[in-house]
């Protein structure tokens, strides 16, 4: 998974002992107004406490995970800013990450996929 913006060594260097809480393919909607959280995500805080979050540059975001009626979760507080400064598109892919080690969340994003030549390429963000 090389980048672009030459992230690649810090990017898996990082991931060493994160785990995947959830993968969302970005619509509109999350781009907008807050990110909808996928049920089945993982090590999310309960109630209004603040997450703390790291993106590819190790830029600190401030976001929280509030339900909504129904049950629902969504990401809010920074979140706009966030899609403000690193313009995320429709269709790009967004991976979130926990490290237990350290108690703090990481954000991926990758650009949708092209087909180019019959091989699928994903093109990541240099954040």
């Amino acid at each position: 998974m090389m980048t672009s913006s030459g992230n690649w060594w810090w990017l898996t260097s990082r991931m060493n002992g994160r785990e995947l809480s959830f993968k969302k393919k970005l619509s509109s909607t999350d781009l907008t107004r807050n990110l909808e959280i996928p049920n089945m995500a993982l090590h999310l805080p309960d109630g209004n406490q603040t997450m703390r979050v790291l993106d590819q540059n190790g830029r600190l975001w401030h976001f929280k995970c509030p339900r909504r009626r129904g049950g629902r979760r969504c990401l809010t507080d920074q979140w706009r800013d966030f899609v403000r400064t690193v313009t995320p598109r429709k269709g790009d892919i967004l991976r979130f990450y926990y490290s237990a080690a350290d108690g703090e969340y990481f954000v991926e994003l990758a650009r949708r996929s092209i087909r180019l030549f019959g091989v699928t390429i994903y093109i990541e963000l240099g954040l």
